[in-house]
């Protein structure tokens, strides 16, 4: 074999493996691409393990964790959530489920929010709420909304500033979600009170709402061993989320960042999920492949001219 030749075979290869790495990048970047995340809103459950079909995506989510969004293929799939380290497909270890068509054509919203609710008594089925992140924003604009899911608390009403929201939680729906607030992007003072009433039910530090961002504010039941609410407050186009535990005001800024435009392939466990990670290992596997090849042909055509 000609040296020629081994160069056009290389090349042919290197052109398959790059034709083949753009293809999940543009997958990634299709607006009809949805992405989901987990929010564990279901105190006295053990820790959850979210599976998509039979691949696990969100590995140990504890109470008032909200994971990064990942992407997830357009269609119907049935979400589980299993303790913390299940790995068998026995049907009893399925704590609770749903089935979920993502981007249907009666709701084409390409993000979701998946809320693990209920009791180690009464594993009630998660609820998924649809996340509107890709709507544009005019500049120095933001966006919030407040998402209950208390079901130790009464009807509230979540206030910024004097822009308020009620959060009624009838037992019937099992949770109250206010619409999006567009709101000029400043730092505004985060308050929860009782319905009809001045009442304060609990502060929480001044929240910094960024531009062009948009924001989930969860009123979650208390921690073990507390009596107000779990404050769980989180950047939703940025990665990664983060929550912060309601805290008195008047000891500074809100700690929020928004943590940067999300990455084309969020953090999820299991790095199969991962174009990026399948990349990188074929191209491994290629290069490891062409070099052996490579390797036999010199040692071949060395034996033949000895």
């Amino acid at each position: 074999m000609k040296a020629s030749r081994i160069r056009k075979i290389v090349w042919v290869v290197v052109a398959l493996l790059v034709g083949w790495s753009l293809s999940p990048v543009a997958r990634a970047d299709d607006p009809a691409t949805p992405r989901f995340r987990t929010v564990n809103a279901a105190p006295g459950l053990p820790n959850a393990d979210v599976y998509v079909g039979n691949t696990l995506y969100f590995s140990s989510v504890k109470y008032g964790q909200v994971s990064n969004y990942a992407p997830v293929d357009p269609g119907g799939r049935s979400l589980e959530v299993r303790p913390a380290g299940i790995v068998d497909k026995d049907p009893n270890s399925v704590l609770t489920k749903v089935d979920w068509t993502f981007n249907s054509d009666e709701q084409p919203d390409n993000d979701y929010t998946m809320i693990i609710v209920g009791s180690p008594e009464n594993n009630e089925t998660p609820l998924v709420i649809r996340d509107d992140n890709r709507t544009p924003l005019t500049p120095g604009e933001t966006r919030v909304r407040f998402v209950h899911v208390s079901r130790d608390a009464p009807a509230l009403q979540a206030c910024l500033d004097h822009e308020c929201r009620t959060l009624v939680y009838p037992k019937e729906s099992r949770f109250g979600e206010s619409q999006y607030l567009t709101l000029e992007a400043r730092t505004y003072k985060l308050a929860v009170r009782l319905i009809g009433t001045d009442e304060l039910y609990m502060d929480v530090l001044p929240l910094k709402l960024q531009a062009g961002e948009v924001y989930t504010v969860f009123v979650l039941a208390p921690p073990k061993g507390q009596v107000r609410p779990l404050i769980v407050v989180t950047a939703d186009t940025g990665q990664p989320a983060k929550g912060y535990d309601p805290v008195p005001i008047g000891y500074g800024d809100y700690p929020m960042d928004g943590g940067g435009p999300a990455p084309m392939y969020p953090p999820v466990t299991g790095a199969l999920l991962s174009p990026t990670a399948w990349l990188i290992l074929m191209s491994s596997l290629s290069l490891l492949v062409l070099g052996l090849g490579a390797t036999v042909w010199v040692v071949r055509r060395r034996f033949v001219k000895s």
